[in-house]
């Protein structure tokens, strides 16, 4: 019986950001499975489609790969990449022309956070296409879990980390993030490192090291800040300016970075 033929296209879309990283992550993974690591990454070319050209794309997706039956290419943005008509119907024919050897891995991110909502019109497209592709192309749609289905999230996420928490914990915790499911992920790594994995999150846990409410700091808005996270910051910034008068906030923002520089300078000076 001859062997199933992988898709050419992994294809995700919705508002759950931290769902499609996870998704490219684990795409990756399949792919490196029993491999060598470095060969691997030679067989990755990552495009940002704010930046990059359809040109480019053709480029990386006709490539060989490197001594593997496969390459991936990873494509983020791809709105900002076929934003014109012109530019979509030449993406479709793209992937009409895409080799076995090449995995394409393309995300669409549907801002919840966007004013007008609206869907990019590329988005569309490529459904279609895939539809029409069948076993060709894996399509998942992903979306931020309803506020209600927060804790039962909580509790898988925990152990797909190796550990447990409390229903009463994870109620607690949802309850306090809401349904930032990239925010709860970092405080279900966060609280399970402090109970070692050793016994099951509680909800004391919670209180003792989660912020009250969800609380943003200015401490995690100018590390998003600084690590050029644009997004998550103005989710930090609008958190807190639901609390903190703009003149104080902004305050407090310079305080941190003269405090940054006073810190590099101490180090520089040894």
């Amino acid at each position: 019986m001859p062997a199933e033929t992988p898709p050419i296209l992994y294809f995700a879309h919705g508002d759950d950001l931290f769902a499609i990283q996870s998704f490219e992550r684990e795409v990756i993974a399949k792919m490196s499975k029993d491999k060598d690591p470095s060969m691997v990454e030679l067989n990755i070319t990552r495009l940002d489609g704010r930046q990059a050209r359809l040109d480019d794309l053709g480029a990386a997706a006709q490539s060989l790969p490197f001594f593997l039956a496969r390459r991936m290419v990873i494509v983020s943005h791809v709105e900002d990449l076929a934003r014109s008509e012109a530019a979509q119907k030449n993406l479709i024919a793209l992937l009409d022309q895409l080799p076995d050897s090449t995995a394409l891995v393309i995300s669409v991110f549907e801002d919840p956070e966007r004013s007008d909502r609206r869907k990019p019109p590329v988005l569309n497209r490529l459904l279609k296409w895939a539809q029409a592709a069948g076993p060709k192309a894996l399509v998942r749609e992903l979306r931020l879990p309803a506020q209600a289905a927060m804790p039962v999230w909580i509790q898988d996420r925990a152990r797909q980390a190796g550990g447990k928490i409390e229903r009463k914990a994870a109620d607690l915790l949802a309850d306090w993030i809401g349904s930032d499911t990239a925010a709860a992920a970092q405080e279900i790594d966060k609280l399970l490192t402090y109970v070692d994995y050793s016994r099951p999150i509680e909800i004391e846990d919670v209180q003792a090291l989660t912020p009250a409410g969800g609380q943003t700091t200015v401490f995690e808005l100018v590390d998003r800040m600084a690590e050029g996270d644009a997004r998550q910051a103005l989710r930090s910034m609008r958190r807190l300016l639901q609390e903190q008068d703009p003149f104080s906030l902004f305050g407090m923002i310079t305080r941190q970075f003269r405090l940054l520089i006073q810190a590099r300078e101490a180090l520089d000076d040894g």
